[in-house]
């Protein structure tokens, strides 16, 4: 039996379909999947106001988690969340 396509050429054939099948089949809940990025990027003040209420003030948890939520990663998330949102958005409306 004789091969007529090389190795790569299959391969690329077959990552190309794999591919395509995962986008075909995800693209339909992707703006739902940006609507509830969103919806919990705008919840997250009320979150953490609420993570904290949960907890004494003046013990230690209490402290720990302002001082994580008072950080600059918790104040950089909204940012990247919505950098996500934008890019997520560019790559659907292209790959569509």
């Amino acid at each position: 039996m004789t091969k007529k396509l090389k190795r790569r050429t299959s391969v690329a054939i077959v990552l190309f379909t794999v591919l395509i099948s995962i986008f075909l089949g995800g693209a339909p809940f992707l703006p739902t999947v940006f609507d509830q990025v969103g919806a919990f990027s705008e919840s997250l003040p009320s979150f953490s106001n609420h993570l904290l209420a949960q907890f004494t003030p003046g013990t230690m948890i209490h402290k720990g988690l302002r001082k994580a939520l008072d950080g600059p990663a918790w104040a950089d998330l909204d940012t990247w969340l919505s950098r996500f949102l934008t890019l997520g958005g560019i790559a659907f409306s292209g790959g569509t």
